[in-house]
């Protein structure tokens, strides 16, 4: 099987030209890109650095013609069917419109907007292009160890939920390499910093499993000099269903002792507890039955390859809704629903603590299951088609 993933689809590949060629793409999407050759065909890219440029195409074998310094450039062309938009915040929506406005369907990075005013902008763009698909990326919906936790909660194996918890610890500073060292996050021209960047992917997990927010309380503290906006967001939710919980985040400028970063769960008739996501050889989750016996869970790629995140999961669901026009998970609704806790959140701890409603402002109607569950085509196997091992054991 090599690099290739199972199940190539009945369709020509969706032919992308990407815009912005940094770490998001080398570290994140083409290696999805890469196992699916049949789904997504990159044509030509756009990318103003050339250490960016020179690194991209020696991974991705395009040429130097296939080069555009100037995205509006790359957009002209007449054999792209999307536009792969992989920049800072701030430049998500120019470069959205710019694309919709060539014709062209869209996969754009998250969050759409860096507060509230601009995501109804996103909303507004999407509404302004019926005939264009507006993907926003959120690799959480996707990853198949939330698919299979979010499937077993949904079978009733936790009974009724009532109470969550997750807090998540780590130094944040300036690093070399990695994602901290871009300039932009050091000094975010969005509300929040780290907490909606990267945040965002938190509270898609909790609202894929949990359902939506209805009322939040916020706090927050500023306790790093090195990157912009506050280091700790600590949120206590109450949920659509009733069920209530704690989320806190903490990234201090000084090093932090090592923390367990487990979502924990917990429902009339048991509990579970989900591995942390920095795990790339399996992650999976453990339910503690209120009798009986534990059952652990856990996901690998069958053909030996590390796990990805969601990402060849989310670029397959996107090239269906493209070339087959069914709905995709990764709406702009959707992503704007991971937003507004954070940024309700923040509101929040900027009134002195006082708990707010979610509900002002959000694109669809909080409830306890509102993002669809992917599945890979039209198979109710949530493995189906995929280069997907799942284990289980019992526990004593």
């Amino acid at each position: 099987m090599g690099d290739e993933i199972v199940g190539a689809p009945d369709y020509e590949p969706l032919r992308v030209g990407v815009i912005g060629t940094g770490l998001a793409m080398d570290r994140l999407h083409w290696p999805a890109i890469r196992r699916l050759p049949g789904h997504v065909k990159v044509v030509a890219f756009a990318e103003p650095d050339d250490v960016a440029a020179s690194r991209f195409q020696a991974t991705s074998g395009l040429p130097e013609t296939a080069r555009y310094l100037d995205y509006r450039d790359l957009l002209a062309r007449d054999d792209l069917d999307a536009a792969v938009i992989l920049l800072p915040i701030p430049m998500l929506h120019g470069a959205a419109l710019a694309s919709l406005e060539a014709g062209l369907h869209v996969f754009c990075e998250k969050p759409p907007g860096g507060d509230l005013a601009e995501a109804r902008e996103f909303l507004s763009l999407e509404a302004a292009h019926p005939g264009r698909r507006l993907f926003v990326a959120e690799n959480f919906f996707y990853r198949d160890d939330l698919r299979l936790a979010r499937a077993a909660i949904e079978s009733g194996a936790l009974g009724r939920i009532h109470s969550m918890a997750w807090r998540i610890t780590g130094q944040y500073v300036p690093r070399d390499g990695t994602f901290s060292s871009t300039p932009w996050r050091q000094q975010p021209q969005y509300r929040g910093g780290t907490h909606l960047d990267g945040g965002i992917h938190m509270m898609a997990a909790i609202r894929l499993l949990l359902g939506d927010p209805a009322r939040i309380h916020g706090l927050v503290q500023h306790a790093n000099g090195r990157m912009g906006g506050p280091s700790t967001l600590l949120l206590h939710v109450v949920f659509t269903s009733g069920a209530v919980g704690s989320y806190s985040a903490i990234h201090p400028e000084i090093a932090v002792p090592p923390d367990d970063a487990s979502l924990r769960i917990f429902g009339d008739d048991g509990s579970m507890v989900l591995t942390p996501a920095y795990s790339q050889e399996h992650r999976g989750y453990t339910i503690y039955p209120a009798r009986g016996v534990a059952e652990e869970v856990r996901v690998r790629r069958s053909s030996g390859a590390l796990l990805d995140g969601g990402y060849v999961n989310e670029w397959i669901d996107f090239a269906d809704a493209v070339r087959r026009g069914t709905p995709p998970v990764g709406t702009v609704a959707q992503s704007v629903m991971n937003m507004v806790p954070i940024l309700r959140g923040l509101d929040s701890a900027e009134a002195g603590g006082v708990a707010i409603d979610v509900t002002p402002d959000c694109p669809l109607q909080p409830s306890e299951v509102s993002v669809p569950l992917w599945r890979p085509g039209t198979s109710a196997d949530l493995a189906c088609g995929l280069d997907l091992e799942v284990s289980r054991r019992a526990i004593t």
